[in-house]
C-alpha cells in the first residue's frame, strides 16, 4: 500500500511538500519491501529528493536514477 495515493504526487511536487519513504511493516523481511519501485515512481513524477532525519536534522537525499 502506498500513501498518499500516487495520483497526488504531481500536486505534492507542485507544492514542494517534502517526501519521506518509510515502512510500517510488522515483519523484518518486509521492512524495505518495494522501496526501489517507490523511488522509481517518485522519479517518474519529477520528485528527485526524499527527506531523512540524520543526527536530529532533516536532510534532502537525492534519488539515484
Amino acid at each position: 500500500m502506498l500513501y498518499p495515493n500516487p495520483k497526488y504526487l504531481k500536486r505534492i511536487k507542485e507544492l514542494h511538500i517534502p517526501v519521506q519513504v518509510n515502512s510500517d511493516s510488522h515483519a523484518p523481511s518486509l521492512l524495505e519491501n518495494q522501496f526501489e519501485q517507490v523511488y522509481e515512481l517518485l522519479l517518474r513524477e519529477g520528485i528527485t529528493h526524499t527527506c531523512e532525519l540524520v543526527d536530529g536534522k532533516w536532510e534532502e537525499i537525492a534519488l539515484k536514477n
